[in-house]
């Protein structure tokens, strides 16, 4: 026979195992959800804070470098990451690009797209023929 000490340390062993696989499997993924939830809740609110200045100098006279500032100062503030979404529709051509800037990589473009291979190759194209006019 077992000691009473050796069943009395199993005993709480077996305790502690079971409060902590409780823990994981009941608690833990409702308070994941609801710190995700109020993580959105808060970006939602710095949102409609903030974007009303971005909005007034995007698509402006505001230079680059301004706006660059500005999104960075507006990062900082917020804790968040700031990126700016500029929507350009050439009607000649009937296309739309979004260049996406974060300010990381200036020069680049962000294409967002949900058509098939032969759509995008036909878009390439016509964002070449752009470049050369």
């Amino acid at each position: 026979m077992r000691s009473l000490r050796a069943q009395l340390t199993l005993g709480f062993f077996t305790a502690a195992v079971a409060a902590v696989a409780l823990m994981a499997f009941a608690v833990l993924p409702g308070l994941e959800t609801r710190l995700v939830d109020a993580r959105l809740d808060d970006l939602a609110k710095l949102s409609r804070q903030y974007s009303p200045r971005l909005r007034e100098a995007v698509g402006t006279i505001v230079p680059q470098t301004e706006l660059k500032d500005l999104v960075q100062s507006t990062a900082d503030t917020t804790g968040a990451r700031v990126t700016v979404l500029l929507v350009v529709v050439d009607s000649k051509e009937g296309l739309t690009v979004v260049p996406g800037t974060d300010f990381r990589a200036p020069g680049r473009v962000r294409l967002s797209y949900a058509c098939s291979l032969e759509q995008i190759g036909e878009a390439v194209k016509r964002i070449g023929a752009l470049g050369q006019v």
